[in-house]
């Protein structure tokens, strides 16, 4: 599964569980353009995403064919792959799904912390996987309907938060969350500072 998906879940998640409008408004920030719906907008995201990843082999995004586009159709270049989970067409085809993972993960993140712009509906038909007579691949990426921005200041607090998790450091979790605007005023953040965050395997004493 794409990282992505898991990060846009939970941010919506939470924000369902805001108990005020200012809660929610805050969180709304995460997903500042989210939805981005209309033909004009998708031309502009998928040429965005496009710029992003000139270059890179291992993530394709369809040619826009902005002469036979408008506000009411976008036509871009067809591509084929195989669905992310479909486990048995990418074993036939020989792909290797370690490498897979990994490129998937670098994919999600190089979005969300290096171009603070990221397709927010990364779901197995939006993510196609195209093997190679050489046996390399690349990561087809259609459907620019969906996509959210994160400012550069997000984007360090979103990097704290995530070095806290990893390294179970619950003060360090807070501080970020608290600096993202996340948490409301009368939050007792000293309480949440003494909860023990619980992410993989216990660690042996």
């Amino acid at each position: 599964p794409f990282l992505l998906g898991g990060v846009f879940a939970l941010v919506t998640g939470v924000r369902g569980l805001a108990r005020s409008e200012r809660g929610r408004f805050a969180l709304d920030r995460l997903l500042l353009d989210l939805p981005v719906i209309g033909g004009f907008k998708r031309n502009l995201a998928l040429s965005r995403f496009a710029r992003n990843f000139a270059g890179d082999p291992k993530v394709h995004v369809p040619v826009l064919y902005a002469s036979h586009s408008s506000e009411a159709v976008l036509t871009m270049e067809f591509v084929r792959g195989i669905k992310a989970r479909d486990i048995a067409e990418l074993d036939a085809a020989g792909i290797d799904r370690k490498a897979l993972a990994a490129d998937g993960v670098e994919f999600c993140l190089r979005q969300v912390f290096e171009d603070g712009f990221f397709h927010a509906d990364p779901h197995p038909g939006n993510m196609f996987v195209q093997p190679y007579e050489d046996g390399d691949f690349s990561i087809n990426v259609v459907d620019f309907g969906m996509v959210g921005t994160l400012s550069p200041q997000l984007r360090a607090q979103l990097r704290e938060m995530f070095l806290g998790v990893a390294t179970r450091d619950a003060p360090r979790v807070v501080k970020a969350i608290d600096n993202a605007g996340w948490l409301l005023p009368t939050a007792d953040r000293r309480r949440c500072r003494a909860v023990r965050p619980r992410c993989g395997r216990e660690r042996p004493a």
